[in-house]
């Protein structure tokens, strides 16, 4: 995930909607998380896929609060790799 692209891609395709592929997700939760999160990284693991198969925005965003609310040690993370670029 490269949020530089994202923005560049959101201003050129106006109409596109970004989705980043699950294995690319799924290798860097574990390259930048693992060692934050430790003995909590498979219960996060877990919780995230949960998140992102919600069948609804209104639940996705309930279930992404409770993850921030879950794990603050990598809120910022989050918010920056996953959630801020969908926000434009």
């Amino acid at each position: 995930m490269y949020p530089a692209a994202d923005v560049a891609i959101e201003q050129i395709y106006l109409t596109i909607y970004l989705i980043h592929c699950i294995f690319y997700i799924s290798e860097n939760l574990s390259k930048n998380l693992k060692s934050k999160l430790c003995n909590q990284y498979d219960k996060f693991i877990y919780d995230f896929f949960i998140c992102r198969n919600s069948i609804s925005k209104e639940l996705f965003y309930k279930k992404w609060s409770s993850l921030i609310e879950k794990y603050p040690s990598i809120k910022d993370y989050l918010m920056r790799a996953f959630y801020l670029s969908q926000q434009a």
